[in-house]
């Protein structure tokens, strides 16, 4: 499986949402001005996360469209960082408009579904490509790492951003022929086929679904009785 790595910095304290609101005038906005929601960064500091794939058993890609409420998502970001370098605020922080998050995570989310009914994996993967070669974020740079016991660097790829590493996690579930479908029991999307440490026959995202909607059965078998 190609070698994916992203280095990539998060706030140790956390984001938070921001709502600029409309213009107080009323009018159009000016060029660089800010209006609604935004998601920033509670502090300035930053320390950097280093994500790499091996298999394809927890991508961040499932946890980031998992997050099924705002409160979730912002506990992702505060995880992970911004989906994207974003720009620079009034107080030399960095944001991304909440509205872009969300649109990023709802297309992800498209994308995964699809894979799971078939549409067609090349189709996807056009589809993906397109956006990959339109979009400055998707790009991915040759990046040598050395590890230690080993003499040889590894080579691998490295996005620019959060969000293109969660869209190759996409492309490489294709290339390993794994595809997802929701949960059950919680309605969450997992992963199944190789690399994946799941079997296609899977209908349940973890143990403890599986073990609840047992326990949903047997109080209903139990009703009947």
């Amino acid at each position: 499986m190609l070698r994916l790595t992203l280095k990539w910095p998060y706030c140790p304290d956390g984001v938070e949402l921001h709502d600029y609101g409309p213009r107080s005038d009323g009018g159009p906005l000016l060029s660089g001005e800010l209006s609604g929601q935004h998601v920033r960064y509670k502090t300035n500091r930053r320390e950097w996360a280093n994500w790499k794939i091996d298999h394809l058993e927890a991508p961040l890609v499932l946890q980031f469209v998992n997050a099924k409420t705002d409160a979730e998502l912002l506990g992702f970001l505060s995880v992970h960082g911004l989906t994207t370098g974003g720009w620079s605020s009034q107080d030399g922080g960095r944001e991304v408009e909440w509205s872009t998050v969300k649109a990023n995570q709802s297309y992800l989310r498209t994308q995964l579904l699809q894979i799971d009914y078939e549409e067609s994996a090349e189709k996807v993967g056009r589809r993906i490509n397109r956006l990959i070669a339109s979009h400055p974020n998707f790009s991915l740079a040759p990046r040598l790492e050395f590890t230690s016991g080993r003499s040889a660097p590894h080579f691998g790829l490295s996005p620019q951003s959060l969000l293109g590493f969660m869209l190759m996690e996409i492309f490489l579930m294709l290339d390993a022929g794994a595809r997802s479908k929701p949960c059950l029991r919680c309605r969450k999307l997992f992963v199944y086929g190789h690399l994946t440490g799941r079997r296609s026959t899977a209908k349940y995202c973890a143990d403890r679904c599986r073990v609840a909607a047992m326990a949903q059965r047997n109080r209903e078998k139990d009703k009947r009785v």
